[in-house]
């Protein structure tokens, strides 16, 4: 099994919040230089023509979550969902979510989830991740689309790669991967505009890079997930997240 580090909007009928390609050149798309509407970047990944839309379109609800965690303490009314299996720990110190992987506990997770369900139409989530799994832990950022757990877009890191991934009906779908690169992927995130899910990477939070993309399902409505864990009997391991949304204020639409 794996460990991982995700973002995501996803339902899974993997177990408690259990989470779980093929990479292309970058293309980088700064915020201030999008073209709206129907513009295409050329030379994208995999060579498919990606929609150049808003990269902070506030069309929807889910930019509206935002946390730096400098606060140092888990606002219950940003994460209702929070949980953690026997060993794993979510710790907010220093100014940052700390995910801190028991050791020698198989199928352990910890993670914030959203208490309320946000709507993603038009919007998007990103997140900062600083530091992903020294090991084989899986580091994710999903989005689940119902509190069923079936259903939802996500980016997760696992040995190495990150991963592009929709989760449909409790099957995971690997859509695409890049081989994990700290400075070039610090940044995740999820982005939806005009019928289109984008799955997209940074390295500072504000020039995206689209890694995937896809027609979005009927629903998008869905649970914000920022968790780490892991499926083998492993050492000791940490994922970091910090600055959900920017961390200040909704971001501002351009």
């Amino acid at each position: 099994m794996r460990a991982s580090v995700v973002i995501a909007l996803v339902t899974c009928g993997c177990g408690r919040w259990g989470f779980g390609g093929t990479g292309g050149d970058d293309v980088v798309v700064d915020d201030a230089s999008m073209v709206r509407d129907n513009g295409a970047i050329i030379d994208a990944p995999g060579d498919m023509a990606m929609a150049a839309i808003d990269a902070m379109p506030c069309g929807g609800t889910t930019h509206m979550l935002t946390d730096n965690f400098d606060d140092n303490t888990l606002d219950a009314t940003k994460w209702g969902n929070a949980y953690e299996d026997s060993s794993s720990r979510h710790v907010e110190t220093g100014g940052r979510l700390e995910i801190r992987l028991g050791a020698n506990v198989p199928d352990n997770w910890a993670g914030y989830v959203s208490t309320t369900l946000y709507d993603l139409h038009d919007d998007r989530v990103f997140v900062e991740v600083p530091v992903v799994n020294a090991l084989t832990g899986d580091a994710i950022l999903l989005l689940w689309t119902s509190f069923a757990k079936t259903d939802g877009p996500s980016i997760e890191y696992e040995r190495g790669k990150l991963i592009f991934r929709r989760r449909v009906a409790g099957t995971i779908n690997d859509l695409s991967n890049v081989t994990y690169n700290a400075t070039m992927h610090r940044w995740w995130q999820i982005r939806e505009h005009g019928g289109t899910t984008y799955w997209e990477t940074s390295p500072d939070g504000v020039s995206w890079t689209p890694r995937q993309m896809q027609t979005t399902p009927g629903a998008t409505t869905a649970l914000i997930t920022i968790a780490a864990g892991t499926g083998n009997s492993e050492p000791a391991d940490l994922v970091v997240f910090d600055n959900l949304n920017g961390g200040g204020a909704p971001p501002l639409c351009p």
